[in-house]
């Protein structure tokens, strides 16, 4: 069953082997890879959404969702310079609107194959550290949930979560058998 459950994924991949047109990306990339660079890009991510999310979900399409950000451009990169000096770093963010590669990434039932996608770019100091993304428009950004429902690593990356490897490390592999 597992395997038929990986074929059939896989199969849809390969069947979405194009970028999804129509999308807007948010791209946001830290400054290093130490925790504190990361830690901040979370923060100027959750404020970017905070201030942008209402706006761009009455959005009715990737050109409209772009002229909002155009739009709120200079608004945007004070918000993300203030959450940098409101937590101590002396290094700026830049802002680019552009086309830019991406890996594939799964939201749900959603698969975004890897290719070039039109994004919003936030460079956080010189940009040599890990990134965040997620899709603007349509708005499918994941951010914490207040339930603590999305864990996160240290290094601000999502914490992964496997039912099967869960079963697996309880040891629980016997079935019982009813005679």
């Amino acid at each position: 069953m597992l395997l038929a459950s990986l074929c059939l994924l896989f199969c849809a991949v390969r069947v979405q082997d194009k970028p999804m047109a129509g999308v807007l990306r948010l791209h946001i990339l830290a400054a290093s890879d130490s925790l504190a660079d990361q830690a901040v890009k979370l923060r100027v991510r959750d404020a970017i959404l905070d201030l942008e999310g209402e706006r761009l979900a009455c959005a009715s399409s990737r050109e409209a969702a772009q002229a909002v950000i155009r739009e709120d451009a200079a608004m945007i990169q004070r918000t993300a310079e203030a959450v940098l000096r409101e937590n101590g770093f002396a290094y700026g963010a830049r802002l680019c609107m552009g086309v830019y590669p991406f890996p594939l990434r799964c939201y749900g039932d959603a698969v975004y194959p890897a290719g070039a996608y039109t994004a919003l770019r936030v460079v956080l100091g010189e940009g040599k550290g890990k990134n965040w993304w997620c899709v603007l428009f349509p708005p499918l950004c994941i951010v914490e949930a207040q339930d603590g429902d999305i864990e996160y690593e240290e290094d601000g990356s999502v914490k992964w979560k496997s039912l099967l490897q869960e079963w697996m490390d309880k040891g629980d592999t016997t079935h019982e058998q009813t005679q």
